[in-house]
């Protein structure tokens, strides 16, 4: 049980930091 919270969580990470950077990119551009 404990590896399943873990691979989402690490998957969760790697997903919710590139929309942030492309985000951030996105935001600069536009400002």
């Amino acid at each position: 049980m404990l590896h399943a919270p873990v691979f989402i969580t690490s998957s969760e990470a790697r997903v919710t930091r590139q929309p942030t950077e492309v985000g951030e990119k996105l935001q600069m551009e536009a400002f």
